[in-house]
C-alpha cells in the first residue's frame, strides 16, 4: 500500500467510481446489444458475401457481427477524454518529476470505465465463442487479447486508486482511437472485400491513426518512467508500473514495424502476409 507518511508524494485524489460504474455497466450492456444487431443486419447489409462466407468460414459469422460494437469504444473513449489528456501532457511536460502521479479527473474515470466494461463484454464473448473467435482471429491474436484485457482490468482501476501512470493509462485509452480503421478493415477482408480501393484506404487510414495516437507519445511516455517520481509506494506497485507501462509501447512499436512493413510490401507487389496487424 501507499506509504502516506509522506503526504507530497502519496497524492492525494477520489476517482470518481460512480461515473466508471456508470460507464462501465452502459457500455457492457450496449456490446450485448450491437452484437445481436449485428447479426442480425449482416445478412441484409451483404446477403450475397454472408452466404459465401458462411459456407465457406461459418466461424467468422459471430466475431463479425461484434464488429458492430467494436465502434462504441472508437466514438465514446477518445471524446471523453481528449481534453483532460491534453492538460495531462501539458502538466507531465512542466513538471516531468510529477508526471507518474497526475490526478485522474472524472472524464478519466468515464473513459477507463467505458473501455473496461467493453473489455469485460468481450472477454464475455470469447469464453461463449471461444472456439469461432480463436478460428477467425488466429491462436496468437486469441490469447493476445486475453492478456491484453485481464492485465488492463485488473491494472487500470489499481492506477485510478493509487494515482500512480494515470498520464500513461489516459493515452492507452485514447489510442483507441486508431480502431477507427482497423475494425471495418477487418470486416472487409473477412468478408472477401480485401482488394480495391476502399480496403486500401482502410489500411493506410489505419497506419496514420495508429501512429498519431500510440507513437507519437511514446517520448513524452519514456519521458514520464524515466523521470516521473514514484516516492512513498510500496515496492509492489513501483515494479507493476515499470512492468506494466513500457510493455504496450513495445508492442505499439512491434506492431507499427509489421504496419510498415505491410505497406512496403503493397507498395512492391509483393504478396499479402496473414495476421490482423501485419497485412
Amino acid at each position: 500500500p501507499i506509504d502516506m507518511s509522506n503526504a507530497a508524494a502519496a497524492v492525494s485524489a477520489t476517482p470518481d467510481w460512480g461515473m466508471f460504474w456508470t460507464w462501465a455497466t452502459g457500455m457492457f450492456m450496449a456490446g450485448i446489444v450491437t452484437t445481436v444487431a449485428g447479426r442480425a443486419l449482416f445478412p441484409i447489409v451483404s446477403p450475397q458475401r454472408w452466404g459465401q462466407m458462411q459456407s465457406d468460414a461459418s466461424y467468422h459469422a459471430m466475431p463479425l457481427a461484434k464488429s458492430f460494437s467494436e465502434m462504441l469504444p472508437v466514438f465514446a473513449v477518445p471524446t471523453l477524454i481528449w481534453k483532460d489528456l491534453l492538460k495531462l501532457s501539458s502538466d507531465a511536460l512542466a513538471t516531468p518529476a510529477d508526471s507518474l502521479r497526475l490526478k485522474p479527473t472524472s472524464d478519466v474515470c468515464s473513459a477507463t470505465g467505458a473501455l473496461l466494461g467493453y473489455m469485460a463484454f468481450d472477454c464475455v464473448f470469447m469464453l461463449c465463442y471461444a472456439a469461432d473467435v480463436e478460428r477467425s482471429n488466429g491462436k496468437a491474436m486469441f490469447y493476445q487479447l486475453w492478456v491484453h484485457h485481464l492485465v488492463s482490468l485488473f491494472v487500470w482501476p489499481l492506477s485510478l486508486h493509487t494515482n500512480v501512470a494515470v498520464l500513461c493509462v489516459s493515452w492507452f485509452l485514447f489510442s483507441e482511437a486508431s480502431n477507427f480503421f482497423l475494425t471495418p478493415r477487418t470486416v472487409l477482408k473477412k468478408l472477401k472485400y480485401d482488394e480495391g480501393v476502399l480496403y486500401t484506404c482502410c489500411g493506410l487510414g489505419w497506419l496514420v491513426t495508429f501512429f498519431l495516437t500510440r507513437i507519437v507519445p511514446i517520448p513524452l511516455l519514456v519521458l514520464s518512467i524515466v523521470k516521473g517520481e514514484l516516492h512513498g509506494l510500496a515496492l509492489g506497485y513501483r515494479l507493476l508500473t515499470y512492468t506494466t507501462v513500457p510493455m504496450p509501447l513495445l508492442l505499439n512499436m512491434y506492431w507499427f514495424y509489421l504496419g510498415i512493413r505491410g505497406l512496403l510490401k503493397f507498395l512492391s507487389g509483393k504478396p499479402k502476409s496473414t495476421g490482423r496487424h501485419d497485412d
